[in-house]
């Protein structure tokens, strides 16, 4: 089922939730643990979508795999190009010297990405949708990280200050 070679290269990515995530060979992984030695345990992120429940694992050095262990599925390069694009597009809207659009920057993404992952992307909207929620969650956590409060004129005219949640 899987590319048992070891030495193969790894992608890392942020999860939704903001845990490290990697994907190798078809498959993707959550971090687990660094070991003594420094190289990073993760597991299958399938682990409880099987029966019986997926043990697939893999220790990197870096980016190269120094040990992998089999999954009782099969991987699926399409539906890793699906994350990694979404990852992507995440992460370049989040950046601060992102002026693009969101539309701007999914056409963007959408040049370079193979057309057998474009034919497998969710629709646009929900793609838009879900590029909008990391946007402005990242625009909050930055601005509750400075601890900035927002000004916002009154009624009478003057600046009132509201607190941000």
């Amino acid at each position: 089922m899987a590319n048992n070679k070891l030495g193969s290269s790894v992608t890392f990515t942020k999860g939704k939730k903001g845990g490290l995530q990697c994907y190798c060979d078809g498959y993707g992984y959550i971090y687990e643990k660094t070991s003594k030695n420094g190289n990073r345990q993760w597991r299958c992120k399938n682990r409880k979508c099987f029966m019986p429940t997926c043990s697939g694992r893999v220790t990197t050095n870096g980016t190269t795999v120094t040990k992998r262990s089999p999954h009782c599925h099969p991987g699926s390069e399409t539906e890793v190009g699906i994350q990694l694009f979404l990852s992507s597009l995440k992460e370049d809207i989040c950046a601060e010297s992102c002026t693009d659009s969101v539309s701007t920057l999914i056409k963007k993404k959408l040049v370079t990405t193979p057309e057998h992952i474009q034919n497998e992307l969710p629709h646009l909207r929900n793609i838009k949708a879900a590029v909008y929620r990391a946007r402005m969650k990242a625009k909050a956590a930055d601005l509750n990280r400075t601890g900035t409060d927002c000004n916002t004129p009154g009624r009478n005219g003057d600046s009132a200050l509201i607190p941000l949640l």
